[in-house]
C-alpha cells in the first residue's frame, strides 16, 4: 500500500508536496526525513483513499504533529470497508 505525508501546517490538506512511503508485508512503514510540522497521513488502497485515523472523507482527517527531536511511531490507519457507504 502506498503512504503520503502532506504538510498540513494550517491545519488544512495540500495536496502539493508530500513524503512518499510503501508498507512492507506486515503493513509497516515509516518516512524518512520528516521535519518539524503538521502533516495528513494518507493511504492509497485498491478500494480508494483513506485518510488517518481511518476516514475517506478529508474533513474527518485527524492532523499528525511531528515535533524537533520526538520521533513519531504507533499511527495505524484503519481501512474502512469498500462495501460501507455514508448515508446524508
Amino acid at each position: 500500500m502506498k503512504l503520503l505525508l502532506f504538510y498540513a501546517l494550517d491545519g488544512q490538506f495540500h495536496p502539493q508536496v508530500a513524503l512518499k512511503a510503501e508498507t512492507d508485508h506486515q503493513g509497516r512503514f515509516s518516512f524518512h526525513r520528516v521535519e518539524e510540522a503538521k502533516y495528513i497521513l494518507v493511504a492509497h488502497t485498491v478500494s480508494g483513499t483513506v485518510f488517518f485515523p481511518g476516514t475517506r472523507d478529508v474533513s474527518e482527517a485527524k492532523v499528525v504533529e511531528v515535533k524537533q527531536g520526538e520521533p513519531l511511531s504507533g499511527l495505524t490507519i484503519r481501512i474502512p470497508s469498500a462495501s460501507r457507504s455514508k448515508s446524508h
